[in-house]
């Protein structure tokens, strides 16, 4: 189309030396996340999340505590996005994916369930409190 404008080759050559920086910029890119991503894994605080408790009562507080990590739930997101524009994960970060969707529907729950036992104090009145006592003292021993 603008092969006849003076000019139409540098332009082209240009374009082509762009498109080239672009897709090594992306291929590096991919790679340090693959890298990062892999020595996250490996430090295993993030995979302990999902092989231990999902929820525990911290008596010294009197919060209930979720541990999913929310890096977990952007890993899930990362990957499936990754995917859909044709990269392919290395296996132990797709297994992690993996694992970390089979336990996200109820980790979400959880996180909702804790939102709401740790701000319930805020939200009763004080003639509500003897009816839901009992209730509060059984969750506490789950």
């Amino acid at each position: 189309l603008l092969k006849d404008l003076p000019g139409a080759s540098e332009l082209s050559a240009t374009g082509a030396d762009l498109l080239k920086e672009m897709h090594s910029f992306e291929a590096e890119q991919f790679e340090d996340w693959c890298r990062d991503t892999t020595d996250d894994l490996a430090d295993e605080d993030i995979m302990l999340q999902t092989t231990g408790r999902l929820m525990h009562f911290d008596h010294g507080n009197g919060q209930l505590l979720v541990h999913y990590s929310n890096r977990l739930m952007g890993l899930m997101r990362e990957v499936r996005q990754l995917s859909a524009l044709g990269y392919s994960a290395p296996a132990p970060i797709v297994q992690a994916a993996s694992t970390a969707k089979k336990f996200y529907r109820q980790a979400v729950i959880l996180k909702q369930v804790a939102h709401f036992y740790n701000t319930i104090d805020t939200q009763i009145l004080e003639s509500q409190y003897v009816m839901l006592e009992r209730h509060a003292r059984a969750l506490e021993t789950i």
